[in-house]
């Protein structure tokens, strides 16, 4: 798939799942392609895996930025949090995530 999007023309990507193989972030760095990968989307998940997912892959070229969330506003985290308990764990993730890479 690599080869195909970098045929495309994509430099970048976000995931909505960490990707935390390293193989898979080689393929997409030989072809010039760029990952914003997410590292925390679901409440179910302990803020802690934050840091475990960042660490593993921290000084792999291919990752551009991390992603906390997606549509958090709209799906609760995927637990049907209310908005401000939604905002709270945003924070409390993105506070994780700078602990370990500001």
């Amino acid at each position: 798939d690599a080869e195909i999007m970098a045929l495309a023309g994509v430099n970048a990507l976000r995931t909505y799942e960490p990707v935390t193989d390293t193989e898979v972030l080689d393929a997409l760095w030989e072809k010039g392609i760029f990952v914003l990968n997410t590292v925390y989307v679901n409440a179910a998940d302990s803020i802690d895996t934050v840091v475990e997912r960042m660490t593993a892959v921290i000084d792999h070229p291919a990752v551009l930025m991390w992603v906390v969330g997606n549509e958090w506003n709209y799906n609760g985290f995927y637990q049907k949090l209310k908005l401000e308990a939604a905002r709270g764990l945003l924070r409390d993730a993105a506070r994780k995530g700078r602990s370990v890479d500001s």
